[in-house]
């Protein structure tokens, strides 16, 4: 079995068949295979049933990295289903949400970016502001994503914004 980090966070009778899975998925998307672990285990705890509300659109995030319904949906199933698959059948969803970016996923940064705001893509300036920012102020968009990630979340006059740089500063602490 793989030396993957946080694999004793899966039960120990399901911990080979899992390496494996993520080694596979990994392989396709020509990455570093802890990188997918740590965005699993920051994500979910490296849970397929684990759910979080999602403040912007209402419902819940579910699984392993954390699908909004609409993306659930994109992927042709629901987060319900999602909740009630094994952390090994989710990782063929966590593959089909990761494929279009094959190729171009250079680090961790990139691979953590894609699954918490696709968005982003391609605007590493520090001042970058997750949801925009109109007239020096955080966008209401922009106040609801800081709101639902307080770890990732700074304060722009007064507002509170998840930043490119308060975005890497999590990463590191992750």
């Amino acid at each position: 079995m793989a030396n993957l980090i946080y694999i004793d966070l899966v039960p120990q009778g399901e911990r080979e068949a899992f390496a494996n899975k993520v080694i596979e998925v990994s392989d396709k998307l020509g990455i570093n295979p802890n990188w997918l672990m740590q965005v699993m285990k920051a994500e979910s705890g490296i849970r397929a049933d684990i759910q979080n509300p999602i403040m912007m659109q209402g419902g819940h995030a579910t699984g392993l990295i954390q699908f909004a319904p609409n993306t659930a949906q994109k992927l042709g199933t629901t987060t319900d289903a999602l909740k009630n698959m094994g952390r090994i059948e989710q990782l063929n969803y966590v593959y089909d949400y990761f494929k279009k970016y094959a190729g171009n996923i250079k680090s961790y940064f990139d691979l953590y970016l894609i699954t918490f705001f696709p968005a982003a893509i391609g605007n590493n300036s520090d001042s970058y502001v997750f949801g925009g920012i109109k007239d020096g102020t955080p966008t209401d968009f922009a106040q609801k994503i800081a709101k639902g990630n307080p770890t990732m979340a700074t304060s722009i006059n007064g507002y509170p914004a998840v930043t490119m740089a308060s975005f890497k500063q999590y990463l590191k602490n992750t």
